[in-house]
């Protein structure tokens, strides 16, 4: 791979690589450090991959379990490798990624009890910690953890249909 072909993935995919490593690890040198390794280890690889950008936020999502398993993070650890199971949700056509939004936003909308989808959209849209996100909904953590458990699962049902 040449330095050009490099700078240019690296320049196309690393604002939205470390948005996702921030939200699940909530410091920034943590998703900074997340992010440098993962495009270090693109960088020394032989040949480029057929699909770079996947192979990142493969690489990435495998940074933060690592970081979350070293901090002793369980429970949002066992939430990144749920998202990791599924990401054969993810498309790189932003005509697919546009639709699966949809589907979502009608699922939590039609499907999905008020409370549970407040408490998914607070975490997984918002970027809220379950903490902040039960002292937003005035419930325990513990419902917050019950509502985002049901809705995965809720939502998995519904788009592997």
């Amino acid at each position: 791979m040449t330095r050009e072909h490099f700078e240019s993935i690296y320049r196309s995919h690393f604002e939205a690589l470390y948005r996702a490593a921030y939200l699940r690890l909530r410091q920034a040198d943590d998703a900074l450090d997340v992010v440098q390794d993962a495009m270090l280890h693109l960088w020394q690889k032989a040949e480029c991959p057929d699909n770079a950008g996947a192979y990142l936020r493969r690489a990435v999502l495998n940074g933060v379990v690592d970081k979350l398993r070293a901090q002793n993070q369980d429970e949002r650890m066992r939430i990144v490798l749920g998202e990791m199971q599924n990401e054969e949700y993810e498309s790189e056509d932003e005509s697919e990624r546009t639709e699966l939004k949809l589907r979502i936003e009608k699922i939590l909308d039609n499907d999905i009890s008020k409370e549970a989808s407040s408490a998914f959209k607070a975490v997984y849209m918002r970027g809220l910690s379950y903490n902040e996100a039960a002292d937003n909904l005035a419930v325990s953590r513990a419902t917050i953890n019950k509502h985002i458990v049901n809705v995965l699962r809720k939502l998995r049902e519904c788009l592997t249909k």
